[in-house]
């Protein structure tokens, strides 16, 4: 059985074009939000086939609460909402990864936790704000993302020798890395 895959998906430039444009930027945002929100609902609702989104900035880590055979469903997800995000005049960039995720909230100290409230701490006046999970899953979409280069690309790893579908493109990012662009 394959593990859980992980999307991670970013707004290219979103701290540059939220200097000048916020509206854009929010807009763009919103759409990215919209356009997962809708697959959650129409494509993955039921809970043998789930997932879990977790939004951090601009960018969201969408999680499978199972493994696939292939990782056709995750691609075209990927490409699904690059393009939607595409529609609003900025571009997205996304990162493919399988791993583990597991919710890691027992790691937090007892201090921190007994001032938890829906994902919140109160600091007094201000607040600190816990992502509740973590795993391979994420942190190998992630660190594949840092070290793309910038444009709209889809990577993943290169030895995902299951997932090579014949319409699409796919070039090595650098000798280097241990990732594809497509």
């Amino acid at each position: 059985m394959s593990q859980r895959w992980c999307i991670y998906i970013d707004i290219l430039g979103f701290s540059s074009i939220w200097e000048c444009n916020e509206y854009k930027a929010l807009n763009s945002l919103g759409e990215l939000m919209r356009a997962i929100y809708r697959i959650g609902k129409k494509v993955y609702p039921n809970e043998v086939e789930r997932l879990f989104v977790h939004q951090m900035g601009d960018g969201f880590a969408i999680v499978s609460d199972f493994g696939e055979a292939t990782l056709e469903r995750p691609i075209a997800a990927s490409i699904a909402l690059m393009r939607h995000v595409a529609s609003t005049g900025m571009f997205a960039t996304a990162a493919i990864a399988e791993g583990k995720f597991s919710d890691i909230t027992g790691c937090c100290p007892r201090e921190v936790t007994a001032d938890l409230d829906g994902g919140a701490v109160n600091l007094g006046e201000g607040l600190m704000t816990l992502s509740s999970v973590m795993g391979t899953a994420f942190i190998r979409a992630h660190n594949l993302h840092q070290r793309a280069p910038s444009g709209p690309f889809l990577v993943m790893r290169n030895d995902y020798s299951r997932i090579r579908i014949a319409d699409l493109p796919v070039k090595p990012i650098n000798e280097n890395s241990q990732g594809t662009q497509l």
